[in-house]
This record gives structure tokens, C-alpha cells and sequence, in this order.
């Protein structure tokens, strides 16, 4: 089957064909201690072909965002500097400083709030995720594919199993965690097959 009639067929009926679904995962240093396992994240690792699926689920997003105003907010927020093409952080960066001299010359007070999000992805709830696309105006067949799209994930763990069972095994005390906790989910997944 051509690739072009599977992508189709999938948006067509709100469905990700499950032999996409299988993940190759592999720990991706993150920043600190090499030696800690909470300063690594698992990364899934797809097929090529399903790439080109992102690709085109990516250029229908971005122009259903740049096109599509609800009645509170325009999207993308105009505002927001990151994942957008013609945007850089230079640019909020030069904007924060252009309103800070603004505020500063008729002596206005100026409140900023700096976050670290460098592992925001790991901690990303899917059914948040879900009712977000909702909010903003994903629905119906398009809603099923992404709920299709995030569920059902087949980990296919290769050289790396032992190491994620070695990192659990050592954390147990503090699955607080939330990689911690994932890669048990993960770990129960995989011995229940």
C-alpha cells in the first residue's frame, strides 16, 4: 500500500496503525551528573515512514493554529516565541527588555516569571493534552487520531532493558520520580508480554 493512501486512510478513519506504534527506546543524557539516572529521559525512537505521518500531522496543525481564532484566543498566543517558525527566544528576549525600559521610564512596577522547562516534556499528561486540543478546536475524527496517536505505545527496549531495570531497581526507594516512575510502568508493560 502506498505510503500516501495509509497516511490518508489514518486521518480518514481517526486511527494510528498499531505497527506504527512500536518505539525503540533509548536514555538521552539530559544535563548534570552522567552518573544519576534522573538527568536522563527515555526517548522513543520511531519508524522512519511514521515520520513522514508527523510531518503531515505537523504542517496540518500549524496551519489549522495560524488560521483558526476561537472566541478567547488567537493561536498561537502572540506571544509565544518558541516552536514557531519566524520566532526566536532572541526576539522575547528583546522584547522583555523593551518593556522593562518602557515600564521602567514611567515608573511602573514589572513582575517576570522565569522557568526552567528543560524536562517538561517528560512530565506532559496526555488526557491534559487531550482536553487542550479540544478546547482549541480539535475535534471529532482529528481528536481520535491524536488519542490513537498517544495510546497503545509498543516500547521495544534492545540493548538498553537491563540498564532501565538497573536504574529502577537502584530508585525504588524514591519513585516520587516521574522517569522513575515511567520506566516502571514501562517495566510492567514489557514482563507482562
Amino acid at each position: 500500500m502506498p505510503l500516501s493512501v495509509c497516511i490518508n486512510k489514518s486521518l480518514e478513519e481517526g486511527k494510528v496503525p498499531q505497527c506504527m506504534k512500536t518505539a525503540k527506546i533509548i536514555p538521552v543524557f539530559k544535563s548534570n551528573d552522567k552518573h544519576s539516572f534522573t538527568n536522563y529521559r527515555p526517548i522513543y525512537l520511531l519508524s522512519v515512514l511514521f515520520k513522514v505521518f508527523e510531518k503531515v500531522i505537523h504542517k496540518r496543525i500549524i496551519n489549522f493554529c495560524t488560521t483558526t481564532t476561537t472566541t478567547t484566543t488567537k493561536i498561537p498566543y502572540n506571544h509565544q516565541y518558541g516552536f514557531r517558525k519566524h520566532h526566536s527566544t532572541s526576539q522575547a528576549v528583546t522584547e522583555l527588555v523593551s518593556t522593562a525600559l518602557e515600564n521602567f521610564d514611567t515608573k511602573q512596577y514589572m513582575i517576570c516569571a522565569f522557568l526552567d522547562l528543560s524536562k517538561a516534556f517528560d512530565t506532559v499528561d496526555h488526557s491534559i493534552l487531550i482536553n487542550k486540543l479540544h478546547y482549541y478546536g480539535i475535534r471529532g475524527i482529528a481528536l481520535d487520531w491524536f488519542k490513537s496517536y498517544l495510546s497503545d505505545r509498543v516500547p521495544s527496549w534492545g540493548r538498553y532493558y537491563s540498564l532501565f531495570m538497573s536504574m529502577i531497581c537502584i530508585a525504588l526507594p524514591s519513585l516520587q520520580n516521574p522517569f522513575c516512575l515511567q520506566m516502571v510502568q514501562l517495566y510492567i508493560q514489557v514482563g507482562s508480554t
